[in-house]
């Protein structure tokens, strides 16, 4: 019998090998730096499968790479009860709570009453917070509308805001999305310069959650997604 490998399935095998371990080590590579800087991968509840429970939502997310879940406002104490089982069957933390009510009742709204529907929505935003142990609560401080300027609701950079970024959501990255690549040459490109967001977050020593905020998806599509943020967090394009 001839066992012997001519130089053409030498080079494939070779090729594989070299492409399956370049793919594995940017993985590993992520994770090493995730695992070094404390940086731990979450995602929105809603990025996850439709038309499964709580559990299983989070058995897809333990199975597919992240470590936590970021779910909306719960308002009864069964929601809130049914989250308690997961994280603890599971091992999923819970990341944040997304507070539910300030796109429709925005906090820099010039109506005191829709101002005050916003704060309620916070509170239980911030009792899910402490029951749940999560230790932050998602707000967007304000919306702009035809009566706000972006300048009263503008965000700061990550270098700017500095150690006071406790929590981050990512986006713009997912598979099946045909986003523009950064381009330093062009101040007008809509592509996003991962390297330099983590070495941003490097500099001012973020070491907490960083959770996708993208389309929901099927379990192959969530490994993907999980894939693509090791590959941020090693410091390369996810892509």
């Amino acid at each position: 019998m001839n066992t012997g490998v001519n130089r053409r399935e030498f080079l494939l095998r070779s090729s594989s090998i070299a492409i399956g371990g370049a793919a594995l080590g940017s993985k590993a590579m992520g994770r090493a730096a995730a695992a070094a800087s404390g940086i731990k991968k979450g995602a929105c509840i809603g990025v996850l499968p439709e038309g499964m429970t709580v559990l299983e939502k989070f058995e897809v997310a333990k199975r597919a790479g992240f470590d936590g879940i970021e779910p909306i406002t719960l308002n009864s104490a069964d929601e809130v009860r049914r989250y308690a089982e997961a994280v603890e069957k599971t091992g999923v933390e819970i990341t944040s709570i997304m507070n539910s009510d300030h796109w429709k009742y925005p906090l820099s709204a010039k109506d005191p009453e829709v101002v005050q529907k916003c704060v309620e929505g916070l509170k239980t935003s911030l009792h899910n917070t402490h029951d749940l142990g999560a230790g932050a609560v998602l707000l967007v401080p304000g919306v702009v509308t035809a009566d706000v300027r972006y300048a009263e609701v503008s965000s700061r950079s990550i270098r700017t805001l500095g150690k006071r970024v406790c929590r981050m959501h990512i986006k713009r990255f997912e598979p099946g999305a045909d986003y523009p690549k950064f381009d330093p040459k062009d101040r007008r490109t809509q592509g996003i310069d991962w390297p330099d967001v983590r070495k941003a977050l490097s500099e001012v020593g973020y070491s907490s959650w960083i959770t996708a905020e993208v389309k929901s998806g099927d379990e192959n599509y969530l490994k993907e997604v999980s894939a693509r943020m090791d590959r941020i967090l090693s410091g390369q394009d996810p892509v």
